[in-house]
């Protein structure tokens, strides 16, 4: 089983969409051997992913997964053999916080089929449906290319 760990600043809605998505994409694709999550470098009590994200997803036919926000912890960095960060400043904290991400994490545009010079971070969508649906609209390309590599 390959365990894969999206991180994004909060775990409330971008690291959920992209987990839920990728997990979705693969299984449709047969591939089976993949365990997707998703955490947050500061978590506050209490939050989870709100129904306009949830909508999205399910919009999609995939499963939202665990709804509630999860801090990442040494566990989740270790037990990952690839980590997906959102944003340059998330991955630069992960690694920064733990050693042992280094070489496994990166930036989820990496995995653009044309990687730009300049890496885009995803923005963190409102909690409203349009704003989600954008958000993942910016990560998908980047998902499907992995979700393709992955399956071979």
């Amino acid at each position: 089983m390959v365990n894969i760990l999206f991180v994004c600043e909060s775990n409330r809605i971008a690291s959920k969409m992209a987990a839920a998505y990728l997990a979705g994409k693969l299984n449709s694709l047969g591939a089976t051997d993949f365990n997707v999550q998703s955490a947050g470098l500061r978590v506050r009590k209490g939050d989870g992913m709100p129904p306009a994200a949830q909508q999205v997803i399910t919009e999609l036919g995939y499963d939202c997964g665990r709804l509630g926000a999860k801090q990442v912890d040494l566990k989740d960095v270790r037990s990952s053999e690839l980590i997906v960060c959102l944003s340059a400043a998330v991955l630069k904290k992960l690694t920064d916080d733990f050693f042992s991400a280094r070489g496994k994490a990166i930036h989820i545009m990496t995995q653009l089929p044309d990687r730009p010079e300049n890496l885009r971070d995803v923005f963190e969508p409102r909690s409203n449906v349009e704003s989600c649906r954008n958000c993942l609209a910016m990560m998908r390309p980047a998902l499907d290319n992995m979700a393709e590599k992955m399956k071979e």
